[in-house]
């Protein structure tokens, strides 16, 4: 996970760049890299109801939830 101080508008204009530079990093070294790119602000809100999910499904919700911020 990589943490930016970006708002989500500024994270969707550079995450084609990261994901481009993840996949360079990955053909040169066999090494699979799937970045994923949140503003710290949000996940430091999300991180300790995150602590507490049981099932992919709880996971699921609350990742939909976070789309909506």
């Amino acid at each position: 996970m990589v943490l930016v101080n970006l708002p989500e508008k500024e994270i969707k204009k550079i995450e084609n760049d990261i994901y481009d530079i993840a996949f360079e990093i990955e053909m040169g070294t066999d090494v699979d890299i799937s970045p994923i790119i949140k503003n710290i602000v949000q996940y430091e809100y999300w991180a300790d109801v995150l602590m507490d999910v049981d099932t992919p499904e709880e996971l699921q919700a609350l990742n939909d939830m976070t789309d909506v911020l």
